[in-house]
């Protein structure tokens, strides 16, 4: 097998995998610029504002996806030329190479015409990227994949990352593939969440079948090998509830969506920026537009729009289609937006919609098991009704979404019960008023003061005294205002501080010792909140 006869170049060291093991020749393409710009695109774009250790790039998601063609190959012992296996440990390791910035995110333009993964692939590979790059950049001075490798691998690998090699193809880009195996694992490991921990038995379960007149990628017909598959159906599933459509990171997609349509009607940009560029670089060229500029300022500082309407699968049949006449025609979701914004007074720019992803669904139907005669079955024929219930989890992930960029609650509220109107159908979630450090001090403050006075309401005077000064002052000179002993004031301070205490909000209190004499403070930003309360304080 090739491994066996790998020059090896370098190591480099894993966080999930240990050390991986490169030749020579790989080692000179992750020097090329085509491979180091994915240092520079995030794997998961802007989850990272929900999960904050999920900064990997598609860098280190190219070498894992290397590794894991490596893994399948030697632990399923697919047979194949010496050739075939260094030009497939290659392709996974470019596999990635073209893909934008904010990849999930900036692919929603090819409908607007803007070139595809798939396009781009082959300006890598033929010389014409490079040639648009140094165009660009005139004083780069780095290799790029045309200079590395030779004429007849480029157009072998170019085959092989658009599916024109069968099994090989199927290796990296199947419907359970290289790719798909790492950045399950990858994506679950810097999230923190444990879904990407899919059964090993897979890796040994691989096999070419033939099909027809071709050679293609199947499993060993088994039970193990079934729930195997079974565990990555679901691990992606997962994942892709729990991350790739959380809310937030949903909204600051549709926020960067908007922007980089400002920014390339503004000639910000020109469509080559979002593949020669990384995600970093991107958005600092997109600020150069002043449509773009306020949503990446609020997106570099995680200023994000907030929720006011969202609808499910669970809504009804007619919704639904209103939804999709939005997506199929811009002139309806324009006029939409329009109508809703001059109902509510929020300006148009301050209302998103986040239409419905894509379902993403594979038919999974399709994926082969093989008995050791040959014999093939599909997958939907050996277990129907997991398949089919899988698909029906797919699609019940089905969400729109609107959202507001004001942070006014009464804004808010009002664009909500707006949306509820112009949809016909109330929202799956309400605007909540902010809850912030005050508002829960408001809250203890109120419960400590209702305490306080219950047990000494002379004493609530002097807090409320202390609220007022905006000062250190002594016992002393609270006793000469209320007339009355000093070693009582110290009572009630001392009922005071304990009361705070036992509600936790000492905080409100300071105090501070010059010589022997003991001064106190109501910190101001709390005492205002103690002033609120003045007319309990009245008959005191």
């Amino acid at each position: 097998m090739y491994i066996k006869n790998l020059l090896v170049s370098m190591e480099i060291r894993n966080a999930l995998y240990g050390d991986i093991i490169l030749s020579d020749e790989e080692t000179s393409i992750l020097d090329t610029y085509e491979m180091q710009r994915l240092r520079h695109v995030a794997q998961l774009g802007f989850v990272n504002l929900v999960y904050p250790c999920a900064n990997h790039t598609r860098f280190e998601h190219s070498i894992g996806t290397r590794w894991m063609a490596q893994k399948i190959v030697r632990l399923s012992s697919i047979p194949m030329p010496h050739k075939d296996e260094r030009l497939l440990y290659i392709a996974a390791l470019l596999h990635d190479a073209a893909q934008p910035a904010y990849v999930h995110i900036t692919e929603r333009l090819s409908s607007m015409g803007m070139p595809v993964h798939g396009n781009v692939i082959k300006y890598i590979l033929d010389g014409r990227y490079k040639e648009k790059v140094l165009e660009i950049k005139r004083d780069i001075e780095v290799a790029f994949i045309c200079d590395v490798l030779k004429r007849g691998d480029l157009d072998s690998i170019c085959e092989i990352l658009s599916r024109k090699r069968a099994y090989l193809s199927d290796l990296i880009d199947g419907y359970i593939d290289a790719d798909s195996m790492n950045y399950l694992r990858r994506d679950s490991f810097y999230t923190g969440l444990p879904y990407g921990n899919y059964d090993d038995r897979i890796f040994s379960s691989f096999k070419i079948i033939n099909v027809g007149d071709e050679e293609r990628i199947g499993f060993k017909n088994s039970p193990d090998t079934i729930n195997s598959i079974l565990s990555i159906l679901n691990a992606r599933f997962t994942l892709r509830k729990a991350v790739y459509l959380h809310h937030t990171s949903l909204i600051a997609d549709e926020m960067f969506i908007t922007a980089l349509k400002y920014a390339l009607s503004d000639n910000a940009i020109d469509e080559f920026d979002i593949f020669i560029s990384g995600d970093l670089e991107l958005l600092l060229k997109m600020r150069g537009s002043d449509g773009a500029k306020p949503f990446v300022e609020r997106l570099l500082h995680r200023r994000l729009f907030k929720r006011v309407f969202v609808l499910d699968d669970g809504a009804p049949t007619h919704v639904r289609n209103t939804i999709g006449a939005m997506e199929r025609d811009n002139i309806e979701l324009n006029e939409a937006r329009r109508r809703i914004s001059e109902e509510s007074g929020i300006t148009e720019e301050n209302i998103l919609m986040g239409l419905p992803a894509p379902i993403a669904w594979k038919d999974y139907n399709k994926i082969l098991l093989a008995s050791d005669e040959g014999d093939y079955v599909e997958l939907g024929t050996a277990i129907p009704s997991e398949i089919r219930m899988l698909e029906e989890r797919y699609r019940s992930l089905w969400r729109f979404g609107v959202y507001c960029g004001s942070s006014e609650y009464d804004d808010l509220i009002r664009l909500s019960n707006v949306c509820d109107a112009h949809f016909g159908f109330a929202s799956k979630i309400k605007p909540k008023k902010p809850y912030t450090e005050v508002n829960t001090m408001r809250d203890i403050l109120n419960d400590a003061i209702s305490a306080l006075t219950e047990m000494n309401r002379a004493s609530s005077k002097v807090l409320f005294m202390l609220s007022d000064k905006g000062k250190y002052v002594s016992r002393n000179e609270l006793a000469g205002e209320l007339q009355i002993k000093p070693s009582t004031v110290s009572y009630y301070l001392s009922l005071i501080e304990r009361v705070l205490g036992d509600k936790g909000c000492r905080e409100v209190l300071r105090t501070k010792r010059i010589g022997r004499t003991k001064y106190w403070l109501v910190d101001e930003k709390y005492g205002r909140l103690i002033r609120e309360r003045e007319g309990d304080f009245s008959g005191l």
